[in-house]
């Protein structure tokens, strides 16, 4: 396991991935959307309303009536990682206190039990609400995560919204084929329930299929 760095920039030392030194941006989407799924029991095809172009967040996108808007499905509003959909989720849906909760349930302010030391990843937020929409959108350079969280959240919605501890060896085997090691998985938190959980799975899916990930399969 090693980290690649180039020649001509200051090293960071040690594991990049263990590091949480990169804004969590839009992957902060998917903790929001857990939490409008969970919480206000929201499914893939309820409307969210959205304002002006996907990939700003301006004061104008936020007002509580806004003079234009639209409705769009959870669904899209994640496939496209559209800001001022999620901007509005975080102030007229959830607020500061959820998003919290949320964020701790997936890992952040928390140290991640590995065989590595893991740099906590940050979160914090204030009851202001730009900052509760420039949090929950990912729009922001505050909240940062290391890969490895990232892999973690990830991970933890395809496993049913279970969050395993992390490991590096699966087996150690002799040269005579005899098994000396076998990691047994272990269960670190459970962020999200199953259904919960499952419905995220699609959302993820649509990333793939027809949203901002779809060159990339």
């Amino acid at each position: 396991v090693c980290s690649y760095t180039n020649i001509d920039t200051p090293s960071l030392n040690g594991y990049l991935w263990t590091k949480s030194a990169y804004p969590a941006a839009s992957i902060f989407k998917t903790i929001t959307a857990a939490a409008l799924i969970e919480r206000k029991k929201f499914s893939e095809s309820d409307s969210i309303e959205t304002v002006g172009r996907n990939h700003t967040l301006y004061t104008y996108q936020l007002k509580k009536e806004p003079t234009a808007k639209r409705n769009i499905s959870l669904a899209d509003a994640y496939a496209y990682s559209i800001n001022p959909a999620f901007g509005r989720i975080g102030i007229f849906q959830l607020g500061s206190s959820i998003l919290r909760e949320y964020a701790e349930k997936f890992g952040f302010n928390s140290s991640v039990p590995f065989l590595i030391p893991v740099e906590k990843s940050s979160f914090s937020i204030t009851d202001s609400s730009f900052t509760i929409a420039e949090v929950a959108s990912g729009f922001n350079q505050k909240t940062l995560l290391s890969p490895l969280l990232g892999a973690l959240i990830a991970g933890s919605i395809s496993n049913d919204g279970r969050m395993m501890t992390p490991s590096i060896v699966d087996s150690i085997t002799d040269f005579t084929g005899r098994k000396l090691y076998s990691h047994t998985p272990r269960l670190w938190r459970v962020p999200l329930n199953k259904s919960s959980a499952g419905t995220m799975q699609n959302l993820m899916k649509n990333v793939t299929r027809y949203g901002t990930a779809r060159k990339a399969t």
